[in-house]
């Protein structure tokens, strides 16, 4: 009947939360609390049931066991309860009745005795139920001293199953503290153990992953070291291409490598290096050509020539040449004059700045290092010289760091080749005599040079007149295609009007 009023009162509460009209921020989840308290409600339901029928169970076999030594008043009792806890038990109602009516044939029918029994018999089945309990929970300690903690909840709360049933006897309801508290602790044991067991295992997955991430660390720089002896056997081979692909790759697993970085400065020195060797090469070869295709055509000359007596008259209408240094201002002309000083010096990975500055305390020459052609001043210079021209070590200073200098503004200007817009100058020059027609008398004497008939030497005509015989002219167009062949080809535009 406690039960009954127990989960009538518990099923009112409920109606009350269902039925509560408070906002809520979502209906679902309205219903979802009320279902969770719902099931809740009928698990514990459940539980009381269970534990009713085992102590219903365990009162009709003690009730037996009084029958069977004619203890009919604890019989009477145990019965009772039995059928009070559950009513279920059909067998329990025809063992009361039985035990009934042996006790009323033993007892002459007297009430009074038969209470008296009753009475007698229901104490005896507290005390078989208290020991029980007691049994149980002394069993609950033995399994929570060595750990188990399990085990220790599953048989103490069965303790305390009892110990509802005996809850009137004194001393009942501190053993039952005493097991409920074993009970939460034995719990909070088996959360920390959980809780151990959960950081244990993030700690084996920590030390994996440590482990291999300096596995992938290790494999990182294995390949790194190959890359750098890669590099340094293609550069001692001179295979700038394949070792500059191999400085990308280099950069590409490691961008700060500082390695690799001084290997593509190193590299772009020595490319640039070999392409003014290669062009200067090429320039040595084309005229070396040209030479060679000039004495092949030229016409050998067997004797030596006699000039025209009026030669000076000639020579006087030519327009008076003059030096390209006459043409310079002054402050120009004196910075020719400390760049032909000669200096030596060793820098090895010293900075363009510092450089420049000690070139311009030694010459006291005014130089400009232009800021928009550098990445900050710490561009290494490496490079030893002994009694050289400023001039020229100038010029590899800033041919190893792709750099080129001009003449601005009474300094020397320092930038790049786009960078330097050199000045240009209109100069005319007088090539009539490269264009001359001279003659060629095969066979023969030298032609008289001079006036018409007469003397010596087989009759013949100016040197320089557009007469005579059968000479091959070297024409304007031939000077044109020689000069931009052999000058400065690239620079040289494809239109015709460039001359």
């Amino acid at each position: 009947m406690k039960h009954l009023i127990s989960l009538a009162i518990s099923t009112a509460l409920m109606a009350g939360l269902l039925g509560q009209t408070a906002p809520e921020h979502n209906p679902g989840d309205k219903a979802a609390r009320a279902r969770r308290l719902l099931d809740e409600l009928a698990r514990q339901e459940v539980i009381r049931t269970k534990e009713r029928e085992y102590m219903s169970q365990r009162l009709m076999q003690a009730g037996k066991k009084y029958m069977k030594e004619e203890r009919w008043q604890e019989a009477i009792v145990a019965l009772k309860k039995s059928i009070t806890l559950s009513a279920d038990y059909e067998e329990a109602k025809t063992l009361l009745a039985q035990a009934r009516h042996d006790a009323g044939m033993e007892s002459g029918k007297n009430p009074s005795l038969v209470l008296t029994k009753i009475e007698a018999e229901h104490k005896v089945a507290q005390q078989v139920t208290l020991h029980e309990m007691e049994r149980m929970i002394n069993l609950g300690k033995k399994y929570f001293e060595t750990s188990e903690y399990q085990e220790t909840i599953s048989v103490l709360e069965n303790s305390l199953v009892l110990a509802r049933a005996i809850q009137d006897l004194e001393g009942v309801s501190a053993r039952a503290k005493e097991a409920q508290g074993i009970i939460d602790f034995s719990r909070e044991a088996l959360r920390r153990e959980e809780i151990l067991r959960r950081h244990k295992t993030e700690q084996q997955a920590g030390t994996i992953m440590q482990a291999e991430r300096q596995r992938q660390r290790r494999i990182v720089e294995g390949r790194k070291s190959m890359l750098v002896s890669r590099i340094r056997a293609a550069m001692e081979q001179e295979n700038y291409d394949i070792a500059t692909n191999l400085v990308e790759e280099l950069l590409a697993v490691d961008p700060l490598n500082e390695t690799a970085h001084g290997m593509k400065s190193q590299l772009s020195r020595s490319q640039l290096f070999d392409r003014g060797l290669n062009a200067r090469t090429a320039t040595a070869n084309n005229i070396d050509e040209r030479l060679i295709q000039t004495d092949e055509t030229a016409t050998p000359i067997t004797s030596n020539y006699k000039y025209p007596g009026n030669w000076e008259a000639i020579k006087n209408r030519r327009p008076k040449s003059h030096s390209e240094d006459e043409d310079k201002p002054e402050w120009q002309r004196d910075i020719l004059v400390q760049l032909d000083k000669r200096v030596s010096f060793d820098f090895l990975d010293t900075p363009l700045a510092d450089v420049v500055a000690f070139l311009q305390n030694l010459t006291s020459v005014n130089m400009v290092v232009d800021p928009g052609a550098v990445e900050g001043d710490d561009i290494p210079v490496t490079l030893k010289v002994s009694d050289m021209k400023l001039g020229a070590a100038l010029d590899w200073i800033l041919r190893l760091v792709n750099l080129q200098y001009a003449f601005q503004d009474e300094a020397i200007f320092i930038s790049t080749k786009e960078r330097i817009k050199q000045p240009e100058t209109l100069r005319i020059y007088d090539v009539r005599d490269l264009l001359a027609i001279i003659p060629d008398y095969s066979g023969t004497g030298l032609p008289s040079i001079g006036g018409g008939g007469g003397g010596g030497g087989g009759g013949g005509g100016d040197l320089f007149s557009d007469e005579g015989g059968g000479g091959e002219r070297f024409t304007g167009e031939d000077l044109v295609e020689f000069i931009q062949q052999t000058i400065a080809p690239e620079s040289w535009g494809d239109g015709e009007e460039g001359f």
